[in-house]
């Protein structure tokens, strides 16, 4: 029973988190958010979140100003780069004048993790006997999914 209310705490955390973009992850079906923040005299990042991915740029060109968010409809003014059929994309470019990087990640695997991390501290806890009935629905279960994902793949 050590640490029990900062286990508390941690989870509450992350899974505030994972509502948190969940809610995102709905809302950018409708909205588009942009937040562009950064030090003066040094890269700007931008942080947008729109049709159910959250993408991370860093650009190294000064920013005029230091903070700025803005809600727009989705694919009104900010071009996004296209990404893979799960929603994941990555690139750089260090070799330009303004050197770049961004990162996108769907909102669905972002809450995923945070809904993970909050679980973990009571890992310890949770018994792990169980009976071949139950392993044998889970072996199922994967087996689906990863059905699901070579299907989504050769689609």
């Amino acid at each position: 029973m050590n640490y029990r209310k900062l286990r508390i705490a941690w989870s509450v955390w992350w899974e505030m988190a994972a509502l948190l973009l969940i809610v995102l992850w709905v809302r950018g079906h409708f909205y588009a958010d942009y937040v562009k923040f950064g030090p003066p005299k040094s890269g700007m990042f931008d942080l947008i979140s729109s049709e159910g991915e959250i993408w991370l740029y860093w650009n190294g060109d000064p920013p005029e100003s230091t903070v700025e968010f803005r809600t727009i409809e989705p694919g009104v003014g900010v071009e996004l780069p296209e990404t893979s059929e799960l929603g994941f994309a990555f690139d750089k470019d260090f070799s330009t004048s303004s050197p770049y990087w961004y990162i996108a990640a769907p909102n669905w695997f972002l809450a995923l993790i945070c809904a993970a991390l909050g679980v973990t501290p009571w890992m310890r806890q949770l018994c792990w006997r169980f009976s071949l009935r139950t392993l044998l629905i889970a072996m199922t279960l994967i087996a689906v999914v990863m059905g699901l994902v070579v299907w989504k793949l050769k689609a």
